[in-house]
C-alpha cells in the first residue's frame, strides 16, 4: 500500500504545482491525503482549494481551517480545543477574515466538513491514523524536539500504531516501543 501525505500549504500555488509534480513522478499511490492548513496564509487560497478538490483526496482538517471557518462563519462555528495564546487575534484575525472571503461561502462550507483524522488499516493489520496535530486538537505544537512520553501519548490516544502529522512544519520521525510517530512538514512553508 503506497500512501502519500502532504500538509500545510498555506495558499502557495507554485510550491503546490511543485509537490504535484513530484507525486507524479514518484507515483502511482493507493491514495494521497491531506494533513490540513491548505489556503490560509497565501495569496492564491481559492486555487489551492480549487485544486484539492478537483484532485478529490482525503482531507483532514487543521488549525488554520477552523480559525477560517469561524471568519466564514461570524462566529457560528467557532475554533475549538486551543489555547488561549494560539487565539486569532488583531492581523491573524484579518487574514483569517481575508481567507473566507476569497473562498467565499461554497469554500467556507467545504472547510466546515472537514474531519480531524484519517485513518486506514493495512495489509499487514497495522493502523495508520493521520491528523493535523493530535487525534483530539488541529492546535498542540509537538515539535521534534519533544520528548518520547509525550509522543507516546499522543499515538496512545491515536489508538494506532502509526500516527503521521503536520502542524511545525518540521519534518521528523520517532520510533518508539509502541508504533512510529512522525511529522510530516510542509508544502507550503517547510523549516
Amino acid at each position: 500500500m503506497r500512501i502519500a501525505l502532504l500538509s500545510d500549504i498555506h495558499g502557495n500555488l507554485p510550491a503546490l504545482r511543485a509537490v504535484l509534480a513530484r507525486l507524479e513522478e514518484l507515483g502511482p499511490f493507493d491514495t494521497i491525503v491531506g494533513l490540513g492548513d491548505y489556503v490560509m496564509g497565501g495569496i492564491y487560497a481559492a486555487d489551492v482549494l480549487a485544486e484539492l478538490q478537483q484532485q478529490g483526496w482525503p482531507l483532514v482538517r487543521g488549525n488554520t481551517e477552523e480559525w477560517v471557518v469561524q471568519a466564514g462563519t461570524n462566529g457560528e462555528e467557532p475554533a475549538v480545543n486551543y489555547p488561549p495564546e494560539a487565539e486569532h487575534r488583531g492581523a491573524l484575525g484579518d487574514l483569517d477574515q481575508w481567507t473566507a472571503d476569497h473562498i467565499g461561502p461554497d469554500g467556507v462550507a467545504a472547510l466546515r466538513g472537514l474531519p480531524l483524522r484519517w485513518d486506514v488499516t493495512g495489509p499487514s493489520g497495522q493502523v495508520l491514523a493521520a491528523v493535523h496535530s493530535t487525534p483530539s486538537s488541529t492546535h498542540p505544537v509537538n515539535r521534534h524536539t519533544a520528548t518520547d512520553d509525550t509522543l507516546s501519548e499522543v499515538l496512545e490516544q491515536a489508538e494506532s500504531d502509526v500516527l503521521l502529522y503536520a502542524h511545525v512544519h518540521y519534518a521528523h520521525i520517532r520510533d518508539l516501543p509502541e508504533g512510529v510517530v512522525a511529522c510530516i512538514g510542509s508544502v507550503g512553508a517547510p523549516y
